[in-house]
């Protein structure tokens, strides 16, 4: 979430075929931006889990806890806890 109060959704993807990823979020319907690297998993997530994981990060780049289920009430606790963090 931006300082200006936009929320920007962002996504990786471990698939080694950018078609796969392409045709994947044309079907979806789905328009915001893909990062596509195999090598993401190791690179970034070395200790995490495991994915798929999500997360909310705030302007000021911090980190909410990883969750695995995108519902909306648990995007909201994750602002609000990032927001009180200020």
């Amino acid at each position: 979430m931006g300082a200006n109060g936009k929320i920007q959704v962002l996504t990786f993807s471990l698939d080694r075929d950018p078609e796969l990823v392409r045709s994947f979020m044309k079907e979806k319907g789905y328009t915001f931006p893909v990062i596509a690297d195999p090598e993401l998993e190791q690179r970034l997530f070395p200790s995490e889990g495991g994915i798929p994981q999500s997360w909310v990060i705030d302007w000021q780049g911090r980190r909410s806890d990883p969750f695995r289920v995108w519902s909306f009430g648990r995007i909201v606790l994750e602002v609000e806890k990032l927001a009180k963090s200020d």
